[in-house]
């Protein structure tokens, strides 16, 4: 029996693309917030 839940066998390739994949999208999503935000404020004076 084992105890540690079952690992997944995905390629290190494949984990660190979706990692960066993940990162860029986070950064261009922060990036376009703030753009919004700025924006709005800008608007709303």
């Amino acid at each position: 029996m084992h105890t540690h839940p079952p690992s997944f066998p995905v390629p290190q390739r494949l984990s660190k693309a979706a990692f960066f994949v993940f990162l860029s999208m986070h950064g261009i999503l922060s990036v376009y917030s703030r753009k919004a935000g700025s924006f709005l404020y800008s608007r709303g004076q």
